[in-house]
């Protein structure tokens, strides 16, 4: 086919085309007679010119022209003879009469069917030859089976078996071939009974005897058959079922019975009714005071070697090496699970003993698992010789499992002890005392109060009661009793009052701030030599029990630790304020403007008219009490104590701890297990179960006692656990890494307890805090239906925390008792703080009534007295309590009071920032408030 052009390319048009598209083109009024006769010429002028191109062709090569004109022609000569010749022979082929074809193939078929029959005859001789050394083969078998002889009629079997699978082609499909088959089924069949039969009366086992004849009679019959011609005319599968049947038997009557129950066993011949010989192993039942693992291993190796003497020697060829070979897994696993491990012992005296044994099984592994059965001398995956390797680790690992398990059962059965008792925390606290005797404390005034005119006469200051910074020393100190000493270092000199970041610590349980409790004197509170923050982590004892009736007096050891000497009473500060109104009186004032009132204080909001509720007066200057730079100091140790209340279940924890912890440290000394490469060091494993007691412990007990999940109990209970655990990891157990863990253990339990701890305070700190919230920041208390909503709120809270000592005192040392009470205190102020603080404007009438619900606290002030006679510690325990204080009276002060007694630093519990926005919201906005406010901002007075 031609290469098609393409189609960029001018294609070359013949002229009939030509014609055939000027034909298409016309039309009845374009063709003319004129028009067609061009086309003709136009036609006649094309054939012309072709026929000229061909005999220009033909001239141009002539000769070879010629010669394929000759070969043509010679070609159709020849195809015209061959025409006629082929027509010839067809005709003498088919004609009947004259042919070769009809007589030949005539001839062909009857050799075809001589052929025939000579085959089938050849088939049918064959066939019926075949057919009779079956017959003949089958007749051998029947006579075999009728004399006894299985094994003659196993092999006749087979014989006859071949012969049936090599049949001729012919008889295989053949009726009489399948009644052969059926027939060898039945005899094949007849014999595995037979031999099953046999096989059953050979070799009996039974749960308590195994019985081998080497010899049996067949039934009915004179002949006699042995174990191995026995096993050897089993079929493989046959021999197979009953050799597995034996593997089980063997298994479950014999290792895994004998591995675990007191038996004997004894291994005798006998003859049977017959007259022949019987090897029997029987095993009988021991009572378990006549048992012991060697014993038991002694009767697996009588049953191994009666079953290698009677069974083993017997297999045949294939089955010697693998039925031994199965039966290594039971016999390693009734060994080493059944056997071994369960006779590890849980005491240190059955060691030595339980070792010998294991030898023994070593022993017992090497020569009946090894060498018997597997058929190597050593394949270094011998497991009862890798699990006697690390006995060591076995024999702890099992310990510890044993140990954990009955701490898991007796804090699963904690809840049903409800037995506590009171333990006793003994703790050095460090004070520092004065050592001789200096001259009386020199009380100065400010320089600042003195030229401002503040300061009072000598007169004055012994008829007034104590101001709120001012602290009296009492003749009982031991101050006046050893005198003053003197010292190389000088004692600081710093203000008296605490601030918020020097608020006094609860730690100071015998001298509260350096002073015996009959005479509390303020001191800075670094003198104690702790950090505030440090609270939390001392624990702080009483030398009477915390439940002693309250009506017995106190000693000296026993009281509550003292806050500093500064009356915190609202009367008190109200008192302080009062006089200092009264001084101020005597100054000579300032022309004021009218709005102020004319007495030069500013006055509330929305009320410029109205007086202030009380005279402005402004409290007396503050003292400052220095020691003289002779004053030498000593530093005095003693040892106090606290009882809280503990589970007595604890003590059983403890217990179990501290078992755990001696019989490792025994065990690592008795030398039983030597030191190996391949496991720790003997005893390590039992003594890291102590501290594994304890995590069990925490991780167990609050699922177990869910209602204790936030459990002051349960804080107590830590800690005791804690300090115990401490104890016992200051002793010497002989392994480092022990002590290590059980100091961790007890961190951890002493965390935990703190967490507790924090977690019941902060539980009532929300409840408290969530009570106050109702008010929603006191706003708008002038309203009476308001203020009674705020009361009965307020009430609500001082009833709530009231009720908390009955269900802490009882239960919590009195350090932590009474910091867990000053937290709930001081949740309480601090969310009416916040409230209050955070008004952006107060009216004087709504002050008056800010001021009076702020005084429905101040009864919480007995939560923190022990003795009358002495000043209440409520500060020590509530950082808040001067600043709350203080704000009560601020609400009603005037705008002297208020610059007086920030100036005094009477004020610096409060930021800068909130003491402006009280002014502001207090008082109108005057040039005196501006004045104030800007004092107010150039932060507070510095007294050092």
């Amino acid at each position: 086919m031609a290469f098609p052009l393409p189609a960029h390319l001018p294609r070359q048009l013949d002229v009939s085309s030509q014609i055939l598209g000027k034909l298409d083109e016309a039309n009845g009024r374009t063709l003319t007679s004129s028009l067609a006769s061009s086309w003709r010429t136009e036609l006649d002028e094309s054939i012309r010119l072709t026929k000229k191109r061909i005999h220009d062709r033909i001239e141009s090569d002539s000769e070879a022209f010629q010669r394929q004109l000759t070969s043509a022609r010679s070609v159709q000569s020849r195809l015209r003879t061959v025409a006629s010749t082929s027509e010839s022979v067809s005709s003498a082929i088919s004609d009947p009469n004259s042919c070769l074809g009809p007589p030949l193939l005539s001839a062909l078929s009857a050799h075809q069917s001589l052929t025939q029959a000579s085959l089938n005859a050849d088939i049918l001789h064959d066939s019926l030859v075949h057919l009779a050394d079956c017959r003949q083969q089958l007749q051998e078998v029947d006579e075999q089976l009728r004399r006894g002889n299985l094994s003659e009629a196993v092999t006749s079997c087979q014989v006859l078996s071949t012969f049936l699978e090599t049949a001729p082609s012919p008889l295989r499909e053949a009726s009489v071939l399948a009644s052969l088959k059926r027939e060898h089924s039945v005899r094949v069949n007849r014999i595995e009974e037979l031999l099953s039969n046999t096989y059953a009366r050979c070799i009996e086992i039974t749960p308590s005897e195994i019985s081998i004849r080497p010899l049996v009679f067949i039934p009915n019959s004179d002949a006699s058959l042995e174990i191995p011609t026995l096993l050897q005319s089993l079929s493989q599968i046959s021999l197979e079922t009953h050799l597995s049947t034996l593997r089980r038997d063997l298994t479950t009557h014999y290792f895994d019975y004998l591995s675990e129950q007191p038996s004997s066993v004894t291994v005798s011949e006998d003859k049977d009714a017959s007259g022949l010989l019987v090897y029997k192993l029987e095993r009988f039942h021991l009572p378990p005071a006549q048992d012991s693992p060697s014993s038991r291993l002694d009767n697996l190796a009588a049953v191994m070697e009666f079953v290698k003497a009677r069974i083993f020697a017997h297999l045949p060829g294939p089955q010697a090496e693998a039925f031994p070979r199965s039966l290594s897994r039971p016999l390693t696993n009734a060994t080493l699970n059944r056997l071994v491990v369960p006779a590890l012992p849980s005491t240190l005296d059955a060691l030595p003993a339980f070792l010998r044994f294991t030898q023994k099984a070593v022993e017992f592994e090497s020569k009946y698992i090894t060498d018997l059965l597997t058929g190597q001398s050593s394949t270094g995956e011998e497991e009862v010789k890798s699990w006697v390797d690390g006995v060591s680790g076995h024999y702890e690992r099992a310990r510890r499992l044993s140990i954990l398990g009955a701490s898991r059962r007796d804090v699963l059965e904690s809840q049903k002890n409800k037995e506590t008792f009171y333990a006793e925390l003994i703790t050095i606290q460090e004070a520092t005392v004065m050592v001789d005797s200096p001259p009386p404390i020199e009380i100065v005034q400010s320089e600042d109060n003195a030229e401002g005119g503040w300061g009072l006469d000598e007169a004055e200051a012994e008829e007034d009661p104590p101001s709120l910074f001012q602290t009296p020393i009492s003749p009982k100190s031991p101050l006046g009793d050893d005198g003053w000493g003197f010292d190389d270092e000088e004692a600081p000199t710093s203000p008296v009052r605490p601030t918020k970041h020097e608020a006094p610590k609860a730690e100071n349980k015998e001298h509260g701030w350096g002073w015996h409790d009959d005479a509390p004197m303020d001191e800075p509170p670094e003198a104690n030599g702790h950090e505030p923050h440090e609270v939390a982590d001392e624990d702080l004892t009483w030398d009477d029990p915390w439940g002693d009736d309250a009506t017995e007096e106190p000693s000296p050891e026993s009281r509550p630790p003292p806050a500093p000497s500064i009356p915190t009473s609202q009367p008190k500060v109200a008192a302080g304020i009062a006089k200092a109104r009264s001084k101020h009186k005597q100054k000579p004032e300032k022309a004021t403007p009218a709005n102020e009132n004319g007495n030069g204080n500013g006055v509330h909001n929305h009320s410029p008219t109205q007086p202030p509720s009380k005279a402005a007066q402004a409290p007396p200057p503050v003292p400052e009490i220095r020691l003289p730079q002779h004053v030498k100091t000593r530093e005095e140790r003693k040892e106090v104590k606290e009882q809280y209340l503990v589970s007595a279940f604890t003590k059983s924890l403890v217990k179990q701890v501290e078992d755990a912890l001696k019989e490792g440290r025994t065990l690592s000394l008795s030398g039983v297990f030597a030191p190996s490469a391949r496991t720790s060091t003997p005893g390590s494993l039992i003594m890291q179960s102590a501290s594994l007691i304890l995590d069990l412990y925490r991780a167990l007990y609050p699922v177990v006692n869910s209602e204790w999940k936030i459990s002051i109990r349960y804080s107590n209970d830590c800690f005791y656990l804690s300090e115990q655990v401490k104890r016992l990891a200051k002793q010497d157990f002989g392994s480092l890494l022990s002590n290590n863990v059980l100091e961790e253990s007890s961190d951890n339990l002493r965390s935990f307890a703190d967490s507790l701890f924090y977690n019941c305070i902060e539980a009532e700190q929300d409840a408290v805090r969530e009570v106050l919230g109702e008010a929603e920041g006191f706003t708008e208390s002038g309203d009476q239906e308001r203020y009674d909503d705020y009361e009965t709120t307020i009430a609500q809270v001082q009833q709530m925390i009231r009720r908390l000592p009955n269900k802490w005192k009882p239960v919590l040392p009195r350090s932590k008792y009474y910091e867990a009470i000053g937290a709930v205190v001081e949740a309480a102020l601090g969310k009416m703080l916040e409230g209050i603080t955070a008004l952006p404007d107060i009216p004087e009438v709504e002050s008056h009534k800010l001021s009076e619900l702020c005084r429905i606290l101040n009864s919480l002030e007995g939560l923190f007295v022990e003795d009358m006679e002495q000043p209440s510690f409520v500060v020590s325990y509530v950082p808040s309590w001067l600043k709350f204080s203080y704000l009560s009276e601020l609400l009603e002060a005037s705008m002297a009071d208020v610059t007086y007694l920030f100036e005094q630093g009477a004020l610096v519990d409060f930021e800068i920032d909130e003491l402006v926005r009280l002014v502001e919201a207090l008082f109108a906005a005057t040039p005196l408030r501006a004045t104030t406010i800007e004092k107010i901002r150039r932060g507070h007075p510095n007294f050092s």
